[in-house]
């Protein structure tokens, strides 16, 4: 293992975070927090991992000791032994005939260390880990009920499945309206419903776009992803920090909004998202973006406790100047409890495609091109 101490853009962390006040009406279980942060670096002896994507199509093995990866433009299955950081093996997957893996894929699963899940727009299946093509699934709208409030073809957005449910969840969206639905199927036959998010509509009005004649941009600050654990899936969005939790055993949604006292609980809603005039359209994104935004939410598998990033862009004196950002911290127990939050005043920005392992937090960085974490220490 190798930890690198002066790297000029890894400078933002730090040995230990500050103290802020909290609520005397509850536990605040991260008040007294500090923490570590060492820079660790892949050793990738003979090969090449390309970091054009980072580790952005990636999943980590159930005993948290190896990482997968796919690069989505060149098809490299890569493995990665997170213990001995360092290289396993490294094979191009088949990117045509009937092994073929799916061009820029959506998604990546890895069961068991012998199979893994693999979702694109041209093709979804089940695939061994050198490749071969075990199962061809063939997402359809016809195997759901409840398909009325989404667009056609969006059933399989962000399709993502749990196997040991043997369900498929997926966040299909109405292309008119900007609002997402969450859908959840059965892995065997494909079939399942489409369930409305209500609480989650206003956050369609995070989706902007700007139309001018054949002029078109678009922006989107209020985006929702799904969090799939065995037991339960949890969908939440970079725009708020509540969520929907889908319990598989009761086929039943919990919603859970949190009242913080550091930051706001969501973002501010935009007065319109249709825009005609492209200053309106770029002065609206920036604000949006700039506001409040709540990270993805991670497990810790040593504590049974989750923990979620949040962070707003601080106002900066010129366009040259770096961006920066007020970084905070969020902790859930085992049910979904708010039970701590904390301002880590000595980060920049939050932590990018990060996970847990053995009680501490990995987040990704690029070390001179070559694949490095930044492992986070936590003492409570």
């Amino acid at each position: 293992m190798r930890k690198l101490f002066a790297i000029s853009f890894l400078a933002f962390l730090s040995a230990c975070g500050g103290k802020e006040p909290v609520s005397s009406e509850k536990k605040n279980i991260l008040q007294n927090l500090t923490y570590s942060v060492d820079t660790v670096v892949v050793d990738a002896g003979s090969g090449l991992i390309d970091l054009r994507y980072g580790i952005l199509k990636s999943d980590i093995s159930s005993d948290q000791k190896f990482l997968y990866r796919l690069q989505p433009s060149s098809a490299v299955f890569t493995v990665i032994d997170l213990d001995q950081l360092k290289l396993v093996s490294q094979q191009t997957l088949a990117k045509e005939g009937p092994n073929a893996v799916p061009n820029m894929p959506q998604t990546l699963k890895v069961l068991n260390e012998q199979e893994m899940f693999l979702h694109g727009f041209e093709t979804t299946g089940v695939y061994s880990l050198e490749g071969e093509k075990l199962k061809d699934l063939r997402i359809s709208m016809d195997g759901y009920q409840n398909t009325d409030r989404i667009s056609k073809y969006s059933i399989s957005y962000a399709l993502t499945p749990s196997f040991e449910n043997q369900k498929l969840y997926s966040l299909p969206i109405n292309d008119s309206s900007k609002v997402t639905s969450f859908a959840v199927s059965s892995l065997v036959d494909l079939k399942g419903k489409v369930i409305s998010l209500p609480e989650f509509e206003p956050l369609s009005k995070f989706s902007l776009t700007y139309k001018e004649g054949n002029s078109y941009s678009g922006a989107n600050a209020g985006s929702i992803v799904l969090y799939v654990e065995d037991g339960r899936t949890i969908i939440h969005s970079y725009a708020t920090n509540s969520l929907y939790i889908y319990l598989p055993e009761t086929d039943s949604l919990i919603y859970r909004s949190y009242q913080v006292e550091l930051a706001p609980n969501s973002k501010k809603i935009p007065v319109t998202n249709d825009f005609t005039s492209l200053d309106d359209f770029r002065r609206v994104a920036k604000e949006t973006s700039e506001d409040i935004s709540y990270g993805k939410i991670f497990k810790d598998g040593k504590s049974n406790q989750y923990y979620r990033f949040g962070s707003i862009v601080k106002p900066k004196s010129s366009e040259e100047e770096e961006t920066k950002n007020d970084v905070y911290l969020f902790a859930f127990d085992q049910d979904l409890n708010l039970i701590g939050e904390k301002s880590l005043s000595s980060l920049n920005s939050q932590p990018y495609d990060a996970f847990f392992k053995d009680g501490k937090l990995y987040s990704y960085v690029n070390v001179e091109d070559e694949l490095g974490f930044a492992v986070f220490t936590f003492d409570f």
